[in-house]
């Protein structure tokens, strides 16, 4: 737009500040698709997971997070352990005591605050029957262990019986069904499943699949240091939303005292609460936050996530 141009619409200038004033500030990645559930949880849809434009990509990243509310606040941080799992991470050492303990109780509650694997992948919407502008779309999706354990069983089967797949091959890849249900009061995506029924290309010809190929997004940024704050950042603000009075030294991390509030939690959960309910203390999906799945977070284990 020109000055002039400028000039003669500038009367909408008082208008759209009104407009954009009075919007309420979404928190949403229109770059993410979600499945769509009812109000039983229930819901699918029927995707393609794509590679990535450089074959030499694995076209799948993960990445570690905390996510919780405690006191009414939310805290989301993406965990250090990510980038190296002998980076130091605050939330890992204060949730690694009850880890060792071992029992029932203080498992669920080291399960509020553990971190939690999430992927991400570029997928083609091939049907989505509560979305259907979706459809022949491509998008980011996230999504857990579940699923991406039916992904590694196709691509690197341990049985003979198993049929290799690199389903995201843009020729010979697979369709995949997401089914939900509820399940012990969570998300279940134990139905999911790649149909063998579904081979083939993305598109029915080259020119097709190119137009897909040329949406393909890069994932390197979930994993870019500029994602992860500094261990003192992210203890500060554990701190504060834990309430605990003062900054324990690096030596005392690992074993939090009556004061963190953690251990008061255990007491309290104990005796006042069964493990049910103090696992369903973890929060579920608000404004962008995963469903959440007990099989899904990383219990104590240092495992690598690299692929």
């Amino acid at each position: 737009m020109d000055f002039n141009e400028y000039k003669k619409a500038k009367s909408k200038l008082a208008s759209i500040a009104k407009e954009k004033a009075d919007q309420k500030p979404s928190y949403a990645d229109d770059r993410f698709w979600e499945l769509t559930r009812d109000k039983s949880d229930v819901g699918e849809a029927v995707i393609r997971f794509l590679s990535l434009q450089d074959v030499d990509e694995f076209p799948i990243t993960n990445y570690l997070n905390h996510s919780f509310q405690q006191h009414g606040q939310w805290f989301w941080e993406n965990c250090p352990k990510t980038l190296d799992m002998s980076n130091p991470c605050p939330v890992c050492d204060y949730t690694q005591p009850y880890w060792d303990k071992g029992t029932e109780e203080s498992k669920a509650i080291a399960g509020k605050y553990s971190r939690k694997k999430n992927y991400i992948a570029n997928i083609l919407v091939v049907t989505d029957p509560a979305k259907p502008e979706n459809n022949g779309k491509v998008f980011l999706f996230k999504f857990g262990k579940t699923i991406y354990e039916k992904i590694k069983t196709k691509i690197a089967p341990k049985s003979e019986l198993i049929t290799q797949s690199i389903i995201y091959d843009l020729w010979e890849g697979q369709n995949f069904r997401i089914a939900t249900k509820s399940k012990g009061g969570y998300v279940n995506y134990d139905d999911s499943a790649f149909l063998d029924n579904a081979i083939g290309p993305v598109a029915d010809s080259d020119e097709g699949i190119n137009k897909i190929f040329d949406l393909i997004r890069p994932l390197d940024e979930f994993t870019a240091e500029n994602k992860f704050s500094t261990f003192d950042a992210i203890e500060k603000k554990f701190n504060a939303i834990m309430r605990i009075g003062s900054s324990s030294t690096k030596a005392t991390k690992s074993t939090p005292d009556k004061s963190s509030g953690v251990n008061e939690m255990l007491e309290e959960d104990s005796t006042e609460k069964t493990t049910e309910k103090v696992i369903k203390n973890v929060p579920e999906e608000e404004e962008g936050l995963d469903d959440f799945n007990p099989d899904d977070f990383d219990f104590g284990d240092d495992d690598d996530i690299a692929f």
